[in-house]
Order: structure tokens, then C-alpha cells, then sequence
């Protein structure tokens, strides 16, 4: 049986102090079977790499497409 993918994406919304749930997934993500995605807005990109490689996690991040409004 394949994997299962689970993308969670904040929707251009958060804040660097918003980092801090990345790792509280991370903690969650390695009882599951399941692959964990995240993707976060473009500002917070890199240091959500540097966070979660930071923590050894097996995560994996991704981009969003922009979005005409000026939040969400």
C-alpha cells in the first residue's frame, strides 16, 4: 500500500514567530506512516528549510502560487 501525503499550507498567512508550530508537527510527524508536506509563505521559505533541517526532519517543504489580495 503507497504512502499517504499530507501538504498542510498556510494560505500567504504567518509570521517567523508562527515557526514554532513546524516543530510541533515535525514532533507529531515521525508517529505517522504518512509523507508530511508544509507549505508556507515565500518569506518564511528558507528559514522553515533551516528550522526543520535544524531538527533532523524528514518534512518536506514546499511553495504556494501568489495570491492578487494583499493577505490570505
Amino acid at each position: 500500500m503507497a504512502k499517504q501525503l499530507i501538504v498542510g499550507n498556510w494560505k500567504l498567512n504567518g509570521t517567523r514567530a508562527a515557526l514554532t508550530e513546524s516543530a510541533q508537527i515535525a514532533k507529531g510527524a515521525t508517529a505517522g506512516t504518512a509523507i508530511v508536506g508544509i507549505c508556507p509563505p515565500f518569506t518564511l521559505l528558507d528559514p522553515m528549510v533551516n528550522q526543520l533541517c535544524a531538527l533532523g526532519s524528514s518534512i518536506m517543504v514546499g511553495a504556494q502560487d501568489c495570491h492578487p489580495a494583499g493577505f490570505g
